[in-house]
């Protein structure tokens, strides 16, 4: 599967072994030196018209999902290999549009999901927005599968913004003894904090005391 730039130059490729019931991944490479690895998003070149369009692109994990998405009528939708986020990726989606929503399942992210939020939330600011699709029993596939674009229209707006879905993955930590009410807000501060200054942390600060600190 060749990955190209938003120029439309084929800069490496990601493939997989067919065998069996099952594939395997066989990774990544780069082509050169015109991008690294970590600067690769898959199908960019392919959905930077109708993200513009949108204003939206919707990120899965792998290629395969991105191309059962595109057959459901899906068209501003990339992958990211392997469920691994980077900052470079990060703003390579945002050179798409300004709004990002993630369409991946918790158990396919890389380093787990609070890593992630953590790593996107450093390029949100104000004009920019990211949010999580809510994925149903059996992810993407159950959908893309031939259904139409009607569920995949209605999954798609079923969406939690980025500040939203990292307090409640720390609310359940607390829940579950593994941090403090206190250590849980002060992570959360610590994250938000890093977004840029502006509208958006000064109410991400609020959302923080309000649905965090503020509960019991």
């Amino acid at each position: 599967m060749p990955v190209r730039d938003l120029r439309g130059r084929v800069v490496g490729f990601d493939a997989i072994q067919m065998g069996g019931d099952e594939a395997s991944d066989v990774g990544l490479v780069c082509a050169g030196e015109i991008a690294r690895a970590d600067q690769l998003v898959l199908g960019l070149h392919e959905a930077q018209e109708s993200a513009g369009d949108e204003r939206r692109i919707h990120v899965v994990s792998s290629w395969i999902e991105m191309l059962q998405l595109a057959q459901s009528g899906v068209r501003n939708v990339v992958a990211l290999p392997h469920g691994t986020l980077t900052h470079p990726r990060m703003e390579l989606l945002f050179d798409l549009a300004p709004n990002v929503t993630f369409c991946i399942d918790e158990g396919d992210l890389t380093g787990g999901l609070l890593a992630f939020i953590g790593c996107a939330v450093k390029s949100v600011r104000d004009g920019r927005d990211v949010t999580f699709a809510t994925l149903p029993e059996g992810g993407l596939s159950r959908l893309a599968g031939g259904q139409g674009t009607g569920d995949m229209t209605t999954l798609f707006h079923r969406r939690v913004g980025i500040v939203d879905r990292l307090i409640d993955v720390l609310q359940a930590t607390i829940n579950t003894g593994t941090l403090s009410r206190e250590e849980g807000v002060a992570r959360a501060q610590a994250m938000t904090s890093s977004i840029a200054p502006g509208v958006y942390r000064t109410l991400a600060g609020r959302l923080v005391i309000d649905r965090l600190q503020g509960a019991t």
